[in-house]
Parts: structure tokens; C-alpha cells; sequence
């Protein structure tokens, strides 16, 4: 059985011959020291870095999936690059000076004193109503007209699909349209807006939903089986549940659907406290959901999690990247991975993965470990 196939299997809630693995190695992190790169050549050199980073990847940590990430920018290709001591600088041809800043890897530009210049969004511009939302994105909104979509042969998505896509379900990645209007307006702006101006958020989160569209088609089109949709704020430690079903929940589902129409297979990834509103979750039909491992101060065990999604639901394995991955030994790997299967596994319709993106400073060994126990435990 391929790993495509069994993948496949686990998300139409089936049991294959063993537990697939897909563990989340999330953008750049770690994935650098795999390349042999810095991290800022991985993610603002020459756009080939896209194909390399996820190509070497998979090489290094054989999954059953390949979460695809984007590199490459060529944001770097007319810059000098300057090192001191522990610090890195761009300067562009006219002489303008950048810093990138390893924690949070920004890019953040400085002025003649050598300060840093504030990145900013459209947090700061006043939306009070619908004509300001359609503001923002320079247009009305209108009926949205179904967009040609061309791929070129050296695409580099389309490469990497060429190479793996027989026998590794390849996974593009999407943003839910809540996520995206609150981070928009900022946290404490869209926590205000929802309760005080309900009419404009969802507004706002309409165009999110509309814009997204044709990357679903894009995806499709391309030739992925899959696509993730991360969710970052739809938790009860953020919202209620009574917002989650007003805000969240709709637009968790037209995105799924969405991706669904197109012949993805629909895998939802959301953090933070789900626990009392997993039965909701429940319902929006998505292929697979995908929980994070409880790092909001309260547990998200994947035993208790099954018990509430039933048999049939297929879910992703939230094995703690940090507490056990990163900081553990071989026997705290092993003994990790034989919970998470036997508590949430054995019935089939399970995926290990981790709960949270892998640490940059993961041991490869530990890597190594954590997908060959899956292999040898998950067994069926």
C-alpha cells in the first residue's frame, strides 16, 4: 500500500494497513537545517528554494503526506548581505537597510538612527462599515466571474506533484476566512467588532470566503489531493460557542466545502480549547480535523477527543511537538506514540501527527524515531 493510499483510507474514516503518519513541519522552521541553508535563504532567496525545501523534506522524513510550503521569495536577489556578529542586515541599491529578526523571522526596515520602522497592516484604518470594507480591497463587491487558471510545466508546485504525487497525498495549504478578517482587524478589534458590529464583520469575512475561491480552484487544478485550513482563533479560550456557531463555524464550513467541490480532500487544523464545541465541529463534514495538543492551559486529550468525534471521524494524532519531540527521550517518543494510537487509533480513521508545527531545534533522530514507532505500533 502507497502512502497516497493510505492516507486516503484514514480520511474516509477506514482502516488501512497501518496508521498513516503526517506530522505538521510548519513553513520554514527546521526545515532549513535539512536544506543546509540559513533560514533567511530558504524563505527570501531564489524561488527555487520552494521546490528544494519541500523536495529534501521528504527525502530526509519519508510521510505519507507532503504538507507543502512555499519559499523563495526572491525578495533577496538585488540586496547586499551584511553580517554582524549575531545580526543579519539587507541593503537594497538605494541604500536602504533592513534587519532580519530571527525571532518571528521578520523582515523589518530601519530608519536613519538605525530604529526599527513598525510593520504595519490595516489594523490602524477605521472600519465601521460595509463601504469601509469594500474600501480596503479598492473595489466593490460584485459577482465574482470564474477566473482561467494556467500552470506552467517548470512550475515548481507542479514539479514536486510530478516526483510525489502517486504515492505521497499532497496537501496544499489554506486559511480560514474567519482567521483571515481577524487577523485583519487585529485580536482586540475583532472581538469588538463581533459583538458590536456584527453585520460588518461578516461582511468582511465574506470577501475573505469570495477571495479565497480561486485558490481552491488553483489547488485542484494543479493537481493536489488535499488542502489543510488553518484555523488560529476559533477556540472557546478566544470566543464563545454561541460566536464560534455565529462566526467560525459557517465559514470553517464554506471553506471545507469549497475545497470539497473541487475534489480536495478537506483536512481542518485548529488550535486552542475545542472541547466543548467539538460536537459542533462535527458537522462540517470536513475529511479530516486536526487538533493542537493543549497549549491554552487546558488538556486536549486525543482519547477524549475520539470519544466525543466517534469512530468515523477521521482525526489527526496531536502528539506534543515540544514537551515530548523536542524535549523528550526515545522511551518518552515511544511511549507517546503507543497512547496515541491506542487510545484514538485502533479503529482506523486516525493520522499521527503532531499537535503543533515541529521545533527548529528538533533532534533529526527524534524525527526519525517518531515515524518509525507509528510504523511499527500502528500496525492494524
Amino acid at each position: 500500500m502507497t502512502f497516497k493510499e493510505r492516507m486516503l483510507i484514514a480520511l474516509s474514516g477506514g482502516k488501512p494497513d497501518i496508521v498513516p503518519i503526517a506530522p505538521y513541519f510548519w513553513g520554514a522552521e527546521y526545515r532549513w537545517k535539512v536544506v543546509g541553508v540559513e533560514i533567511w535563504e530558504l524563505l527570501y532567496g531564489n524561488r527555487e528554494m520552494a521546490f528544494i525545501g519541500n523536495d529534501k523534506l521528504q527525502e530526509r522524513h519519508p510521510c505519507d503526506w507532503i504538507n507543502v510550503h512555499g519559499f523563495g521569495s526572491g525578495w533577496l536577489d538585488d540586496k547586499i548581505v551584511e553580517k554582524i556578529d549575531d545580526r543579519i542586515f539587507f541593503i537594497d541599491k538605494n541604500g536602504v537597510k533592513y534587519e532580519f529578526l530571527k525571532d518571528g523571522h521578520q523582515i523589518v526596515r530601519l530608519d536613519e538612527n538605525q530604529d526599527y520602522i513598525p510593520n504595519t497592516g490595516i489594523v490602524s484604518k477605521d472600519i465601521k462599515t460595509k463601504a469601509d470594507v469594500d474600501k480596503l480591497w479598492g473595489r466593490p463587491r460584485k459577482p465574482r466571474e470564474k477566473t482561467k487558471i494556467e500552470i506552467a510545466k517548470d512550475d515548481w508546485q507542479r514539479r514536486l506533484i510530478d516526483k510525489y504525487g502517486d504515492t505521497v497525498l499532497m496537501t496544499a495549504g489554506g486559511i480560514s476566512p474567519f482567521v483571515q478578517a481577524c487577523y485583519a482587524l487585529g485580536f482586540e478589534t475583532s472581538l469588538i467588532m463581533m459583538k458590536e458590529n456584527p453585520e460588518v464583520f461578516v461582511y468582511m469575512t465574506d470577501r475573505f470566503f469570495e477571495d479565497s475561491l480561486p485558490h481552491y480552484e488553483w489547488v485542484s487544478a494543479c493537481g493536489y489531493d488535499a488542502i489543510l485550513i488553518a484555523e488560529s482563533w476559533a477556540s472557546v479560550d478566544i470566543i464563545s460557542p454561541k460566536q464560534y456557531e455565529d462566526f467560525a463555524f459557517p465559514y470553517q464550513k464554506k471553506a471545507i466545502q469549497a475545497a470539497q467541490d473541487q475534489g480536495l480532500k478537506a483536512i481542518l487544523y485548529s488550535t486552542g480549547y475545542l472541547m466543548p464545541i467539538l460536537p459542533k465541529m462535527c458537522e462540517l463534514g470536513a475529511d479530516a480535523l486536526s487538533i493542537e495538543e493543549g497549549r491554552k492551559g487546558q488538556p486536549m486529550d486525543i482519547g477524549k477527543v475520539r470519544e466525543i468525534v466517534g469512530p468515523k471521524q477521521c482525526i489527526f494524532g496531536n502528539f506534543d511537538a515540544e514537551n515530548v519531540l523536542l524535549k523528550g527521550n526515545k522511551d518518552d517518543i515511544e511511549r507517546e506514540v503507543k497512547r496515541q494510537i491506542d487510545s484514538a487509533g485502533r479503529d482506523g480513521a486516525f493520522i499521527m501527527g503532531t499537535g503543533s508545527p515541529v521545533c527548529d531545534d528538533t533532534d533529526p533522530s527524534s524525527i526519525d524515531q517518531f515515524i518509525n514507532f507509528t510504523r511499527q505500533y500502528g500496525v492494524y
